[in-house]
């Protein structure tokens, strides 16, 4: 029994602390972000996670930052009152050297010889990074980033114990800081190679050879366009890919106010670009919000108006007017307290005010609303209306023939009064702003 409370337990926690997995989808020929799925509403107060398919994580840098945000609206008129470095080292020791190295052809010849094998080197592991990052930018292969790696290892690894490891599993780090160590010797080596002919070039006077120079030249020519090249950069990136995938997770965030919306910046390390920045909105349900509407508005409270006819020498009668209304037609605005029942409806309560285009007076509201929309709002609300009206007062009396007042009077006698109704109104709200 205690088993099954503690795994009911253990169930419960896991459920209240999961999150919600918000699947986007980059679409590389028109270069947006997009839903995967239907559109998505969050339920506030619960914890998202976004998965971003369709690039390659050895590639792209996400950079996916929340905002939660109230929609906030001005307060109507009416309701005023309401985000690894090489160390340097020296490869040649020149002292004390110079005069065996010039005298000894062959070993010069060397030098350079093993100098253009490195830069070769280095150019054909940034020709087999260049071939897997156009093949997989957008789709992983971990077939193919194995080969790209195997041929990288056989170029810079002599040991064939090592390569048939790497061929038998996954390149542990060991394997993988051997590399990075050798394209580090490689560039050491070929800047220390330029030096060491420039000072053969500098020492030798008006009799050095042209071949001399020319090799000098070339190793010139060759340690600058390798120091403008990231080797490791894109050592790495095939490093990389032998574990990527071809989704983009985010840390995860919580869905909270009216809209969350989600910063996203991805930046693709390979080529230092930044292939989209944009945001992502998603609105939210499952809470509590408060907005206004304005609009027009119907409801049964009619002032009446009357007159004074002589009935007789005694009284005079009390007669109202054929044009009088039984309706009203205001308009004015109203606060919405509402629960979003999706993040497109919302049902609650709401109060407001109307000014009459008929008498000039004031309703005032109560009663249920139901709000559609997201941003911009078009509402149905009904209830009880209040308004205080003229009525006749108690000075004038009603028989069989109707009402009337002594012959004295010569104006019908009223007084305000607060009189309910109900009304029906169809209110908007066009204009918000997140805050």
């Amino acid at each position: 029994m205690k088993k099954l409370f503690l795994s009911l337990t253990i169930t419960l926690c896991a459920l209240c602390h999961s999150q919600t997995v918000i699947d986007l989808n980059f679409d590389p020929k028109t270069q947006k972000v997009t839903e995967k799925t239907k559109k998505i509403s969050f339920s506030s107060g619960k914890e998202y996670i976004v998965h971003l398919h369709g690039l390659n994580s050895a590639y792209i840098d996400p950079k996916i930052t929340s905002a939660s945000k109230i929609l906030s609206s001005a307060t109507p008129t009416l309701l005023t009152t309401l985000l690894p470095g090489i160390n340097e080292s020296s490869v040649f020791n020149l002292s004390g050297e110079k005069k065996s190295l010039v005298e000894n052809d062959s070993l010069v010849f060397d030098i350079y010889a093993d100098a253009v094998y490195r830069y070769n080197r280095l150019r054909q592991l940034k020709s087999e990074a260049d071939t897997l990052y156009e093949t997989t930018k957008y789709r992983s292969n971990s077939t193919l980033a194995k080969l790209k790696y195997d041929k990288i290892a056989e170029l810079f690894i002599d040991d064939s114990d090592v390569i048939t490891e790497i061929r038998r599993s996954r390149p542990t780090d060991v394997h993988s800081n051997l590399i990075k160590r050798k394209i580090n010797l490689d560039i050491q080596f070929i800047q220390g190679a330029r030096d060491y002919y420039k000072a053969l070039v500098q020492d030798s006077g008006g009799s050095v050879s042209t071949e001399l120079v020319n090799i000098y030249s070339e190793l010139s020519y060759i340690s600058t366009a390798i120091g403008s090249i990231e080797y490791l950069k894109y050592f790495s990136s095939i490093d990389k890919s032998l574990t990527s995938t071809d989704i983009i997770k985010s840390k995860p965030f919580k869905a909270e106010k009216d809209v969350v919306d989600l910063q996203m910046i991805l930046i693709d390390n390979y080529k230092n670009d930044t292939i989209f920045k944009d945001k992502v909105e998603f609105f939210t349900k499952n809470n509590f919000a408060f907005h206004f509407s304005s609009g027009f508005f119907y409801n049964d409270i009619a002032e009446k108006y009357y007159y004074i006819k002589n009935r007789n020498e005694v009284l005079n009668n009390v007669v109202e007017e054929n044009d009088n209304r039984d309706y009203d037609v205001s308009i004015g605005a109203m606060a919405h307290l509402s629960y979003k029942i999706t993040n497109w409806l919302k049902a609650g309560i709401s109060t407001g005010v109307s000014l009459s285009v008929f008498d000039g007076k004031m309703r005032y509201m109560v009663g249920p609303s139901f709000m559609f929309g997201r941003e911009k709002l078009v509402g149905l609300n009904f209830g009880w209306a209040f308004a205080k009206i003229k009525a006749l007062s108690a000075a004038v009396e009603k028989d069989d023939v109707g009402y009337h007042v002594p012959i004295a009077v010569t104006s019908v006698p009223t007084y305000e009064k607060i009189t309910s109704g109900i009304y029906f109104g169809l209110t908007y709200n066009l204009f918000s702003t997140r805050k």
